[in-house]
C-alpha cells in the first residue's frame, strides 16, 4: 500500500508530530539535549544527588519519546505505510532519531539500573501501550477524497460575502474536510485519463494534503510567513472557516486602502496631464483628458473594428486608418497623458510644441465613436460630436520612446483632434 492511497483518517501520529514543534522551546531542545544533560551534570558534580538525575530523566522523556510513541501508535495501527510517511528518505533518517536516544539512555544507566520485574513491567507496557491506544481511537474515519467522492461534496463557492464563510462553518467537520480535498484536487480541471503531474495534489495523500491545511490555519492564527506550497484561502476556508472569515476582513481593507491610494495616484496623475495641455486656437466642442496605459498591444483605438476583421500584428506607424478605426501606438505599456478635442468644423492645425502630427481619415457610421482599448471603452466621451459621417483625425505626438521622468509624470502625451472631413489619404504635417 503506497502514500497515495492513504485516508484521511490515517497516520494521526504523523499529522500531530508536527503540532509538538509549535510547543514553546520544543524545536531548539529536542535537537540539543545537552543543554539541559550539561547543566544537569555540572549540578550533580556538586550536590551528588540521585534527584538530579531523576529530573533530568522527567525532562527528557517527553522531549525524546514523544515522537517515538506517535510513530509505534502510528505503525501499530497501520503498518508500512506510515512508516513511508514518517521515514521517506529510508533507514539513515530512522537510525538518527534512535540516536537522539542516546542522551536519555547515558542518564537513565548513570541513574538507576532496573531489575528483572522492571524490565518485565516496562516491556509488556511496550507492547501493550500501543494495542491500547488503538483500541481507545474510536474516530469515525473520513472517506477517502476521489473523484466519485467529490462529484457529490457539498463546496460552498467561497466569495468575499460573509454569508458564505458562515455557510460553510455550518457543515458537518467530516463534509469539510472532504470538501477540502476535493477543492484541492478539483479533479474538473485534468483530462479523463491523464496522469497527476509530479508534486501536484492530486499525487500527495490525503494526510498530506490535511497537514498542509492545518499548518496553513495555524500559520495564519500566529501570522507566520507562509509556504509557496501551503493551501490558499479558497481551500483552508474549509478548515478554518474562523480564520479564513479573518482574513477575508484583512483582504478588504487591504483592498480598499490600495484603491483609495489608487485613485489618489491616479488623480494627481491626471491634473498633471491637464496641465500639459495647450490652450487650444479654437473652442472646440468636447474637450477630454486622461491618463491611459499602453498595456500589452501597446496601442488604443479610435472607433472599433468592423465584424469579420482580425487587427493581426501591430504595425510600427503611428497611427493606421482601416474603415471605422484608427489604431494609434503608443510604443510603451507604460502610463501617458491622453487629450481628445472635438470639432464640428475643421480647427486650424497648431503644431507648435509637439514632435509629431499625423492626420487620417475615418468613417463613424453611428456618429458615437468612442476611445478604446483591448475592445472596452477608455471612459472617453465620444469623439464625433457632428453625427454620423466621416472625419479626420488629427493625431499630435510629443515624448514618444523618451523615459518617463518620474512614475507620477508621463513623459508621452498624446492630443487627438476629431472634426468631419471626406478625406482618406494620410497626411504628416509634422
Amino acid at each position: 500500500m503506497g502514500l497515495h492511497i492513504l485516508g484521511t483518517g490515517q497516520c494521526q501520529g504523523w499529522m500531530h508530530h508536527h503540532d509538538l514543534w509549535s510547543v514553546p522551546g520544543y524545536n531548539l531542545l529536542h535537537y540539543r539535549p545537552w543543554a539541559i544533560v550539561l547543566p544537569a551534570f555540572v549540578l550533580w558534580s556538586i550536590v551528588r544527588r540521585r534527584a538530579v538525575g531523576w529530573t533530568t530523566i522527567a525532562l527528557l522523556t517527553p522531549l525524546l519519546l514523544a515522537e517515538p510513541a506517535l510513530f509505534g501508535y502510528d505503525v501499530a495501527r497501520w503498518g508500512r505505510t506510515c512508516v513511508e510517511l514518517w521515514y521517506p528518505f529510508g533507514t539513515r533518517q530512522a537510525f538518527w532519531q534512535i540516536y537522539d536516544l542516546l542522551p536519555l539512555a547515558l542518564v537513565l544507566a548513570a541513574t538507576y539500573r532496573p531489575g528483572r520485574n522492571v524490565v518485565r513491567t516496562a516491556a509488556a507496557l511496550a507492547l501493550l501501550g500501543p494495542l491500547l491506544a488503538t483500541a481507545g481511537d474510536r474516530d469515525r474515519p473520513v472517506p477517502l477524497s476521489s473523484p466519485e467522492a467529490c462529484r457529490n461534496a457539498a463546496r460552498p463557492a467561497l466569495r468575499s460575502e460573509d454569508v458564505q464563510v458562515q455557510a460553510v462553518a455550518g457543515m458537518p467537520e467530516h463534509e469539510r474536510r472532504l470538501a477540502y480535498l476535493c477543492a484541492m484536487r478539483d479533479y474538473n480541471t485534468r483530462f479523463p485519463g491523464s496522469e497527476p503531474l509530479p508534486g501536484s495534489a492530486e499525487e500527495r495523500s490525503d494526510t498530506i494534503l490535511l497537514h498542509e491545511g492545518r499548518r496553513a490555519c495555524d500559520d495564519e492564527r500566529r501570522t507566520a510567513p507562509r509556504s509557496a506550497r501551503q493551501p490558499t484561502l479558497q481551500h483552508y476556508v474549509y478548515l478554518c472557516p474562523d480564520v479564513a472569515a479573518v482574513r477575508l476582513q484583512e483582504q478588504k481593507r487591504t483592498r480598499a486602502r490600495a484603491a483609495e491610494e489608487y485613485k489618489r495616484e491616479r488623480a494627481k496623475v491626471r491634473a498633471f496631464c491637464e496641465r500639459q495641455v495647450p490652450e487650444a486656437v479654437v473652442r472646440p466642442v468636447r474637450q477630454y483628458t486622461d491618463v491611459l496605459m499602453g498595456d500589452l498591444m501597446r496601442a488604443y483605438h479610435v472607433g472599433e473594428a468592423a465584424e469579420g476583421t482580425h487587427d493581426g500584428e501591430m504595425p510600427d506607424d503611428l497611427v493606421v486608418s482601416e474603415g471605422g478605426m484608427a489604431t494609434v501606438t503608443t510604443g510603451t505599456e507604460d502610463r501617458f497623458c491622453l487629450t481628445v478635442r472635438a470639432y464640428r468644423h475643421e480647427p486650424p492645425p497648431d503644431l507648435d510644441g509637439w514632435e509629431r502630427v499625423v492626420e487620417v481619415g475615418f468613417d463613424s457610421p453611428d456618429g458615437k465613436t468612442e476611445i478604446t482599448q483591448m475592445g472596452t471603452s477608455a471612459g472617453f466621451p465620444a469623439v464625433t460630436v457632428a453625427g454620423p459621417g466621416r472625419y479626420r483625425l488629427r493625431l499630435h505626438v510629443t515624448g514618444r520612446g523618451r523615459p518617463d521622468p518620474s512614475w507620477g509624470r508621463p513623459a508621452q502625451r498624446h492630443l487627438l483632434v476629431v472634426y468631419p472631413g471626406e478625406s482618406e489619404k494620410l497626411e504628416v504635417l509634422k
